[in-house]
């Protein structure tokens, strides 16, 4: 796999998730109408808002993701179980 993989998916889960969530779903009837135009910046602009204030909010709400991830409770590890 190329190793930005990652990234990639990230980028592109992350931009319908704060279309989806992002205050209160406020851009949620608009992903759907963008979706039913086909897309295309023309269209985003339109349903959704000028790229650039957008892009802002979601950099912002990508921040605040990262914020709750880091308070949240660190993951258990695991250890291998003796077999004695």
């Amino acid at each position: 796999m190329n190793r930005h993989f990652n990234l990639y998916y990230l980028h592109w889960w992350s931009l319908p998730h704060f279309l989806m969530h992002y205050e209160n779903g406020q851009y949620q009837a608009g992903l759907g109408r963008l979706i039913a135009d086909g897309g295309g910046l023309p269209v985003f602009e339109k349903h959704i808002g000028p790229i650039e204030s957008i892009e802002s909010q979601w950099y912002g709400h990508l921040a605040e993701l990262q914020k709750q991830a880091t308070r949240a409770t660190p993951p258990v590890k695991l250890q291998p179980v003796s077999t004695e």
